[in-house]
Formats: structure tokens, C-alpha cells, sequence
């Protein structure tokens, strides 16, 4: 890759776990010495020559995946547990030299502060009935990353995958949603951020399941907070 300043090239998400369909992306991480408009345009260059098909990269500067790493943030965890490398004799990897993150400890903070999101929906949908497919996009979401924040308390360990929320076990209560009706707020996010047709949804049944969601996740929270408090 002469020429372009990777530090880390690596493969995430779906395909790397086992689980993709046919709507999912080739999701790939790029790190960058520094992000900028003409790092991304001679990476993006470089990426569509080598790696080619449909790719969605997420693009991050060096120095802020050393922060996520010692921070123990959750995105550091999914790509310590779930990349590979796409290239891996090309060139010495950064998320290799960074070895394991730091344990993730901000759940309680990272779940108030997607309930806070996930609770402007109904306010929002009121306003505007048009935006349903982007509002029934955000309530899956931030029910996801409920889900995968839930996750790293779970005997069954952390879970990045879209059904994170179906996973906890018997700590926490899974999703008062049928696995079909999650699937269509799934869909309606893919169709808002890839163009993808999506299973229509009415305002009064995304109003309903947003409840639903909400007092799941406000549950489970109420329970971490509870576990957290007997630990000394």
C-alpha cells in the first residue's frame, strides 16, 4: 500500500461473525495517520482497486482509536474480538499493537444516554409522520446498542451482532418484540442509510413498539444499576 497512510486495515462486523444476508455490506475499518478530505479520497482509491464489491468503510484517525483502546470503548472491544486484517502481510497493523482494550465500564452511561435519544422518537414522530422510516431506523439503533451495552454484563459475554438484544440471557429480559417485528426496524434503518426497501410501518405501531422498547431498556438498566451497587 505504498503511497497511502494506513495504519490499520481490517475486515469487521457481519461477514467477519458468520451472520451477514443479503443486505449487508462488507463493513471495513481504515485508520489513518491523520482523517482528512484527501487521506480519505487516495484510501478510498486504494480500497475500491484492491478489495473491490460493495464496501462500507469506516474511516478513523490513529490517535483516536488509541483513545477508544484506553478507554475501553465498546467499538475498541468489537474490534478486538470481531476484525481481521485485510491485508495481513502488507504492513504492521495498529489494532494489533494495541493488544486487549481497557475493560468497558461506561454501560450505565452509554445506555441513559441512547434511552435519552430513543425517547425523542415519539415527540418527533408526532411532528413529522414522514420521517417514519428514519425514526423507526433510530429506535432500532439505539435498541441494538442497548442491547450490545447489556451484552458485556451477560454470562454469555458480549454480543456485536444485530440481535444483541435476544442474547442477554436470563440476567436481563430480552426484547418484548417478536424477532419478525424487530426485523422490520432493522430494515427501515438499512433502507434509511442504504436505500434499501424496508417493511412499512405506521406511526401508531412504531408509537406502541417504542413503548415497549423503552420500558425493556429502562428495566435492564434499572437491574445493572442494582448489580453495580452490590459490588464493593
Amino acid at each position: 500500500m505504498t503511497g497511502t497512510p494506513f495504519q490499520s486495515l481490517r475486515y469487521f462486523g457481519s461477514r467477519v461473525r458468520g451472520d451477514a444476508d443479503d443486505s449487508s455490506d462488507t463493513d471495513v475499518l481504515c485508520v489513518l495517520d491523520a482523517v482528512t478530505d484527501e487521506t480519505k479520497r487516495t484510501a478510498l482509491d486504494c480500497l475500491r482497486e484492491r478489495l473491490g464489491g460493495s464496501i462500507s468503510v469506516a474511516f478513523y484517525g490513529s490517535e483516536r482509536i488509541c483513545e477508544m483502546f484506553a478507554e475501553g470503548h465498546l467499538f475498541a472491544w468489537h474490534l478486538h474480538n470481531e476484525s481481521v486484517r485485510a491485508d495481513p502481510f502488507c504492513f504492521e497493523d495498529l489494532i494489533d499493537s494495541l493488544k486487549s482494550p481497557a475493560p468497558y465500564v461506561s454501560a450505565v452511561e452509554d445506555i441513559e444516554s441512547l434511552l435519552e435519544l430513543g425517547e425523542t422518537i415519539p415527540t418527533s414522530l408526532v411532528a413529522c409522520p414522514g420521517n417514519c422510516v428514519y425514526e423507526a431506523g433510530l429506535l432500532y439503533l439505539c435498541t441494538r446498542n442497548i442491547g450490545i451495552s447489556l451484552s458485556w454484563h451477560s454470562p454469555r459475554g458480549v454480543n456485536f451482532a444485530r440481535f444483541a438484544p435476544y442474547s442477554l440471557g436470563p440476567k436481563f429480559a430480552d426484547l418484548p418484540l417478536t424477532r419478525h417485528q424487530y426485523a422490520a426496524y432493522m430494515k427501515a434503518r438499512l433502507s434509511s442509510t442504504r436505500g434499501l426497501n424496508g417493511v412499512p410501518l405506521d406511526v401508531d405501531t412504531i408509537l406502541r413498539d417504542c413503548s415497549l422498547c423503552v420500558a425493556w431498556a429502562k428495566e435492564n438498566l434499572r437491574k445493572l444499576k442494582y448489580e453495580k451497587a452490590q459490588i464493593p
